[in-house]
């Protein structure tokens, strides 16, 4: 009964999508005059849009500074919903368990879960938040089956060196939103290339954690730092290099 409800909900909601245009492939970059501050918080809004698998797609960069706790409980009922904490202490509390991640853990919560996000110190915590919803049904028993929400750690990972550096593997599963969905940090020791220019069916999302880097998507060049994003559609042929004699890493994630 609950995945027959969460169907209808689905349906229902979809006429409320169209109205947002396609995500341009390319960097987007933090903007300081562009963030709304409210009562103890401040949000600043990367992208929104639909992709060629998402009906809605949305990054944010959210703050919560010392004197405020966001104890208000959530729940998705049509998309996903995943976090990403930059800097600072973050306390995520899903179905009464409770956790507090530092720098580089994640979030990834399927429809259906209530959750609570809260600052777990008295310094700002920030982090990324990203929500999204398929084009496609969404498949909550494929989401559970393949593990649920999940929440990871990155000191709890291992990192796994390579000739160019190494990288950190996050997870590679089907949620409820999508049919794959990969996550994972690399990092570049030296200046050059981390492969050659490619492409696939995953739209792709490249997170700066740290250090300069140059991304090439079909025949444009773009530049980033930390805490920009790289974002590059379905079917684009790219390629990310470290732009420079110091170590980079980031973030990459991708879905269909």
């Amino acid at each position: 009964m609950r995945v027959i409800i969460f169907s209808v909900l689905y349906f229902i909601t979809i006429s409320s999508y169209a109205q947002y245009l396609p995500v341009r492939s390319g960097v987007y970059s933090y903007e300081e005059n562009k963030a709304k501050k409210d009562e103890g918080s401040e949000t600043f809004s990367f992208l929104k849009g639909k992709s060629t698998h998402l009906e809605f797609l949305d990054i944010q960069l959210r703050t919560l500074f010392d004197d405020v706790n966001l104890g208000q409980e959530n729940v998705n009922l049509d998309m996903e919903e995943l976090f990403i904490v930059r800097s600072g202490s973050l306390k995520i509390t899903i179905e009464n368990e409770s956790i507090i991640l530092q720098p580089e853990g994640i979030i990834l919560i399927i429809p259906g879960q209530k959750f609570v996000i809260e600052n777990a110190s008295n310094t700002p915590v920030s982090y990324i938040d990203m929500k999204y919803r398929s084009k496609k049904q969404m498949n909550l028993e494929r989401g559970i089956a393949a593990g649920g929400s999940i929440i990871l750690k990155k000191e709890d990972l291992i990192f796994k060196p390579s000739a160019r550096g190494g990288g950190i593997a996050f997870f590679d599963r089907q949620t409820a939103m999508c049919e794959r969905f990969e996550m994972h940090i690399t990092k570049l020791n030296t200046k050059g290339p981390s492969h050659l220019p490619h492409q696939h069916v995953e739209t792709e999302v490249i997170l700066m954690i740290s250090g300069h880097s140059e991304m090439v998507i079909e025949d444009e060049k773009y530049e980033a730092t930390a805490g920009d994003f790289y974002y590059i559609e379905s079917q684009l042929r790219h390629g990310i290099s470290n732009s420079t004699d110091e170590p980079c890493s980031y973030f990459a994630f991708k879905w269909n």
